[in-house]
């Protein structure tokens, strides 16, 4: 199965940079669907259509997805156009995260790109 956790589950860092209005994890077994349904919500987010019989906000998106696949943009990109969306999303391969100086990395290229929503995928392989 699927599941997600809202920020306030596995706590946040007192030194972690505030940008974000809210965190969410999502998590489930390998090959649950859940890059499926990132990829629904951000053609939603793209479209302002409804994703799982809820309302997206109503204002424009620009997404960054942070890969850690070789191919994950490739998968990304190919999930969502076969969707009928062209997203206007930024794309960051993920190295493995280190140090703090990496994570700063993550932050300064979404911050530089002027994105709103980040989807990084996956944790487990860059920690």
């Amino acid at each position: 199965g699927v599941g997600v956790l809202s920020g306030a589950a596995f706590g946040d860092h007192p030194d972690a940079p505030r940008f974000r209005v809210a965190t969410s994890l999502l998590y489930g077994e390998s090959e649950a669907g859940k890059s499926f349904l990132v990829s629904d919500l951000i053609a939603a987010l793209m479209t302002k259509t409804d994703f799982l019989g809820r309302k997206v906000p109503d204002r424009d998106f620009k997404i960054l997805v942070a890969t850690t696949d070789d191919n994950g943009e490739q998968e990304y990109l190919k999930r969502i156009e076969d969707l009928g969306v062209t997203p206007n999303t930024v794309w960051y391969q993920m190295p493995i995260m280190r140090t703090p100086e990496m994570w700063q990395g993550l932050f300064d290229a979404a911050q530089d790109a002027g994105v709103n929503f980040v989807v990084i995928d996956n944790l487990l392989r860059r920690s």
